[in-house]
């Protein structure tokens, strides 16, 4: 599990911030913002929409990859109910730990309308947490770098403040997100 983790939250990273892309995009195609702007809608509410799109489609990707592993480990390496345990235990907290990327590629998306604009910089994001240590805490802190946590050895000290710290940023990232579209409106 050691090794197929990063290479799995790496493709979840990406696939978080093309999903992100994708719909903001259609946000921002064909004056879609305008459009929607003289809907009796709130500009906050459409990003808590985009979020209540993205995040079952994470779960949903993490319920696979989960499952596959499982499936793996009870096949072909004989695991047995505390391996698969570990791995649904590992599921939460790699969900929790992805939901800040997950909110600030949102936030990305919607502060750029360039599609491309927002998928570069989401891919700078997540080359740059591949290239950070991730056994340094104040630097493993970084949204893209969270997910490339593992949680089977670890301290549960260790854990319990990476869980605060995900929750601490996807705060963070909502409340910059409203206060962005706020800013957005007065000026538009």
């Amino acid at each position: 599990m050691d090794f197929n983790l990063q290479l799995i939250s790496m493709l979840n990273l990406l696939l978080i911030t093309a999903g992100a892309c994708i719909l903001y995009h259609i946000e921002y195609a064909d004056n879609g913002l305008q459009k929607m702007q003289s809907l009796p809608v709130r500009e906050s509410g459409l990003f808590i929409g985009k979020c209540g799109i993205l995040l079952p489609f994470v779960l949903m990707m993490l319920l696979f990859e989960t499952a596959s592993l499982c499936f793996c480990g009870w096949h072909w390496l004989d695991a047995g109910k505390e391996e698969l345990i570990e791995m649904l235990q590992t599921l939460g907290f790699t969900l929790l730990l992805t939901l800040p990327a997950a909110v600030i590629a949102l936030v990305i998306a919607s502060a750029c309308r360039n599609m491309w604009t927002t998928l570069g910089i989401g891919i700078l994001c997540i080359f740059t947490a591949t290239m950070l240590p991730t056994d340094n805490f104040i630097i493993s802190l970084f949204p893209y770098v969270l997910p490339f946590q593992i949680l089977p050895g670890m301290e549960t000290a260790r854990v319990i403040h990476y869980c605060i710290a995900a929750v601490c940023e996807t705060g963070i990232a909502c409340a910059a997100e409203f206060i962005y579209l706020k800013v957005r409106r007065l000026f538009a």
